[in-house]
């Protein structure tokens, strides 16, 4: 597949975002979201001279989309799946030891 192929299919992929998010298709829009992620990776591996500055800046808008939206169907999603587990377990560790966390760094 040659570059503007794959420019052709992350334009592409933008209407369908789009036409997804006008319709309120919040997880289609996040399956469109990760084919548009997957061909900037396809595009980053065919372009041996790239920015990578502006590389990982494209990447980073699209990741934080799919965080966003996922977010959004799911209020409990977190991209790391312990940090919501984490949260609650902190306290029993704490009250375990006998003494607050203030205390010890005393």
């Amino acid at each position: 597949m040659t570059e503007d192929e794959l420019r052709q299919k992350i334009r592409q992929n933008d209407i369908d975002y789009n036409a997804a998010l006008e319709k309120y298709e919040y997880k289609q829009a996040i399956s469109i979201l990760r084919k548009k992620q997957a061909n900037y990776e396809q595009l980053k591996r065919l372009l041996i001279s790239y920015d990578e500055d502006f590389y990982n800046q494209l990447i980073g808008n699209v990741h934080s989309n799919i965080v966003l939206l996922e977010k959004h169907v799911n209020p409990n999603y977190s991209e790391n799946n312990k940090t919501h587990k984490r949260k609650h377990r902190s306290g029993k560790h704490n009250k375990r030891g006998g003494k607050s966390s203030k205390n010890r760094k005393q």
